[in-house]
């Protein structure tokens, strides 16, 4: 069992203000630290209402189980602001607050680390109203999903809160690590809005060399999730592999000329669907995948949720593991799926957040 952080507190601090899409970041964040060992206590003011990441999203308490895992939930009397929070910063590593704390009285102790996460950059008021879905259409991600001619699809789950989770987990780990033989004291600043274009970074890269964003182009669309006889499979692949994906399906018809070319696939899509659904429809996913191994193509089959369950890869690598809820229900929980020093970094532990009374 590696935990690199075991020892460590780590203060996940969220504001009664903060916004859906930030308490996900925050949270998310917190619990991959839970899993290195740090002992991370999410504090909010007694009496009040509770952080609430993972059912702001959705009615099932699952969400909030995976994010709160191997925490503790402490309620704080005198709020966010008051001498108990000073007291508990005197011993942390880190914090992460989705609003700068007050500054401690003088004298106190400062805590080495902060990680502060907003939706826009510095300048940008913090009550600027904006949710995760108008974030992603100012960094343009709605603009690459879905058809051309319908209004834009929002990305599945939560792709854009996580990820800046995932960016505030990896600043605050890059502090650490350059920092392993002296003092630190440093800030980390994350916002949403550069986290979207992060993502979003190949829209930025064609714009530089073309001078023109890529836009949606639906059925136009050159890499399609297209049918076969047991579901979907992803027709990724790059212009150099269009020989090598001819030889997969070995059609007479994908040698026209029309073909040969990006520009010319996307101008006849529609005749290319159907020659390549002709000859996906009497082979499996499972088929099509070992083909495509074979042939070094990116081809993606499409898995249900059950099915990533049951993957035999998943399972010999341990990726998820069961978790109670009360007596009779239990989850199946993602685990970190890093290395540390070559070893598999495993949780510190098993059951879900619980309150705590505050010891004076």
């Amino acid at each position: 069992m590696s935990q690199p952080l075991r020892g460590a507190l780590v203060i996940e601090r969220v504001s009664p203000q903060c916004p859906p899409a930030l308490r996900l970041a925050l949270a998310f964040a917190g619990r991959m630290v839970a899993d290195l060992g740090a002992q991370v206590v999410v504090v909010h003011a007694a009496g009040g209402a509770q952080p609430d990441a993972g059912t702001t999203a959705q009615a099932t308490p699952a969400p909030q189980t995976f994010l709160d895992l191997g925490k503790q939930v402490l309620g704080l009397p005198g709020g966010l602001a008051g001498p108990a929070l000073h007291a508990l910063q005197r011993h942390a590593l880190a914090t992460l607050e989705d609003q700068p704390s007050a500054p401690p009285a003088a004298g106190t102790a400062q805590v080495p680390l902060r990680v502060f996460l907003s939706m826009f950059g510095p300048g940008v008021p913090a009550s600027m109203p904006a949710t995760e879905f108008t974030v992603m259409a100012l960094g343009g991600l709605l603009d690459i999903v879905g058809e051309a001619d319908q209004a834009p699809l929002k990305l599945a789950g939560h792709q854009l809160a996580y990820s800046a989770g995932l960016a505030a987990f990896s600043g605050l780990m890059a502090v650490l690590a350059t920092a392993r033989h002296a003092p630190v004291r440093e800030t980390v600043h994350v916002n949403l809005l550069d986290t979207a274009v992060w993502l979003n970074w190949k829209s930025l890269v064609a714009a530089a060399r073309s001078g023109t964003a890529p836009t949606r182009s639906g059925n136009r669309s050159e890499w399609r999730v297209m049918p076969c006889a047991d579901g979907w499979v992803a027709m990724v692949y790059r212009d150099a592999d269009w020989g090598r994906l001819k030889g997969l399906f070995n059609d007479a018809r994908l040698q026209a000329e029309c073909f040969a070319t990006p520009a010319g696939r996307r101008e006849h899509a529609a005749a290319l669907d159907q020659i390549l659904q002709d000859a996906m429809r009497h082979m499996s996913r499972q088929e099509i995948h070992l083909a495509a191994l074979a042939n070094r193509l990116p081809l993606g089959p499409v898995y249900s949720p059950d099915e990533l369950v049951h993957d035999r890869q998943n399972l010999a690598r341990r990726f998820l593991r069961p978790v109670s809820i009360g007596a009779q229900h239990s989850l199946l929980i993602p685990r970190l799926p890093v290395l540390w020093n070559g070893h598999a970094v495993e949780p510190a532990a098993a059951a879900p957040a619980h309150e705590m009374a505050l010891v004076q």
